[in-house]
Order: structure tokens, then C-alpha cells, then sequence
């Protein structure tokens, strides 16, 4: 819900963010968790292939970025990170 500046009432609104010039190299950095600063434990799954298409501003170049790699950390800073590549996730030694 969003007060309107135009008729100064409460209406339904959506908000949307574009890329304008996407970077050649792309990294995501997902925060997990919840607005009282809980964990998110549940699975996430995500492709190889990354287009951003529907995030595009309209008349730019529509870039596609393929998956590298994965880090993966348990939120303890004494705890080393899992990093793995795609080559090695595609072996089978890699995070799931």
C-alpha cells in the first residue's frame, strides 16, 4: 500500500527496479534472511544460465552470464567458506 502524492490516498502500488548498463561481470550475493534477522534455512536453487531480460531497461542490451561459482558459508566468521566451481559442482564435488 502506498499514500498517493496525487490524490492522497491510500492505493495498491508496485515498485520496480531495472538494470540500465549491466555489468560484464555479474556477482549475487544472496542475503538469507528474514526481516527479524533470522536465518533462512530452506534450499535455493538456481540454473547455470542467468538472463536479465525481464530486469532490463527497455532499449539496452540484454546481457546472459553463465554460473562460475558457489559460495557457500555457515555465518560463523571462524568457519571457512565453500567455494566451488562449476566444473567441479558438475563432477559431483561440489555444494547441492
Amino acid at each position: 500500500m502506498f499514500i498517493s502524492p496525487r490524490c492522497d490516498e491510500l492505493v495498491d502500488a508496485e515498485k520496480q527496479l531495472t538494470v540500465h548498463d549491466a555489468p560484464i561481470v555479474l556477482t549475487i550475493h544472496f542475503k538469507r534472511f528474514t526481516a527479524l534477522g533470522r536465518k533462512l534455512c530452506h534450499r535455493v536453487d538456481y540454473g547455470e544460465q542467468l538472463s536479465l531480460h525481464t530486469a532490463t531497461s527497455k532499449g539496452r542490451k540484454c546481457p546472459s552470464y553463465s554460473l562460475y561459482a558457489v559460495i557457500c558459508h555457515l555465518g560463523v566468521s571462524q568457519v571457512p567458506a565453500t567455494i566451488s566451481r562449476l566444473s567441479n559442482m558438475a563432477m559431483g564435488s561440489g555444494m547441492r
